[in-house]
């Protein structure tokens, strides 16, 4: 989606969002505004983005107030800036790449600039093992697929038929994946074993939340 009109509030004005800032409530209502425009070719009026689903007006005051919509001369809700449509991977088969699963639980609409690097889909996270990095037991984490990634970076990885979120950490003759929590232990991985699913680029979770 490519934003197709712009703010009049002057620069200096304008609130900027982090991706912090956004909840997957706001995700859910960018995404319904994203796919009414999709499948109509138009963009909702006041009725229709108040009858949506998952409409609050603090959400949609909030995306006003960060300049990602605005209504137009028509009094239609136009995206200001361009979003990207994400799958949301749910339960992951063991020993299948994550492209591979098909029981995906829905789509998500997020602004792309928020993100360091393009995501390709969002992953659910279970377990604590990564909170000391800011990733929680339920959480969504973007996650842009690569095989290319650099010590330090946090990766998805698939191990032993079993995917992990953890931080990278190069040894002499091994990798070892390293938690952000003292709770548990490092998993040590010959090199040739390991599969990199992707690198963790961006964090969503709901706004009670929000920390």
């Amino acid at each position: 989606m490519k934003p197709v009109g712009s703010s009049s509030a002057p620069l200096s004005s304008r609130y900027v969002v982090q991706l912090s800032d956004v909840s997957l409530s706001h995700a859910q209502l960018m995404h319904w505004i994203a796919e009414f425009n999709e499948t109509t070719g138009r963009w909702p009026d006041r009725d229709q983005v108040q009858g949506a689903p998952m409409y609050e007006d603090d959400l949609l005051g909030d995306l006003q107030r960060w300049s990602l919509v605005a209504w137009d001369a028509d009094e239609c809700l136009v995206a200001m800036e361009q979003w990207v449509t994400l799958p949301v991977v749910g339960s992951v088969a063991a020993g299948v790449p994550i492209e591979a699963i098909e029981n995906h639980q829905g789509q998500l609409s997020l602004p792309l600039n928020l993100f360091r690097e393009r995501p390709t889909y969002l992953l659910r996270v279970r377990g604590d093992s990564m909170k000391d990095a800011g990733i929680l037991d339920g959480d969504l984490i973007a996650v842009r697929k690569t095989d290319n990634v650099g010590e330090g970076k946090i990766i998805v990885a698939r191990v032993d038929n079993e995917v992990t979120v953890k931080r990278l950490k190069l040894e002499a003759d091994q990798v070892a994946l390293m938690p952000e929590n003292p709770s548990y232990q490092p998993i040590m991985v010959a090199p040739e074993e390991l599969v990199v699913e992707g690198v963790f680029v961006g964090v969503i979770r709901e706004r009670n939340r929000l920390h």
